[in-house]
């Protein structure tokens, strides 16, 4: 997990160096994020050969929170080679889009 701005910066910037980065950020008061976290798990644990998953918890963080935009959680950002290439939030309802993006990325490596 990642616990300050900086160590997320430093995750950012090596990302794409073995695989993208799929970031997922949560807050531990956040209900939505709660029931959404199983179904994480079972995502992360089918992907994890082809993406590197970090957890963001932002609680208290408000400087993370400003500097990557968070309006919604819990939500995800896909980064390669540093850059951002996907911002989306999450949810159950959402999963088929996760799944979709999640895919696409893959078959491009």
């Amino acid at each position: 997990d990642i616990a300050t701005l900086e160590e997320l910066e430093a995750a950012i910037q090596t990302s794409g160096t073995t695989k993208p980065l799929v970031l997922r950020f949560h807050a531990s008061w956040c209900s939505a994020c709660k029931r959404f976290a199983p179904t994480w798990q079972q995502t992360v644990n089918a992907y994890e050969e082809y993406f590197d998953f970090v957890d963001v918890d932002v609680t208290g963080k408000r400087d993370i929170i400003m500097a990557m935009g968070l309006t919604v959680l819990p939500h995800s950002h896909f980064y390669v080679g540093g850059s951002k290439v996907e911002d989306f939030g999450v949810s159950i309802k959402k999963l088929n889009g996760l799944l979709e993006r999640l895919d696409k990325y893959k078959k491009m490596q």
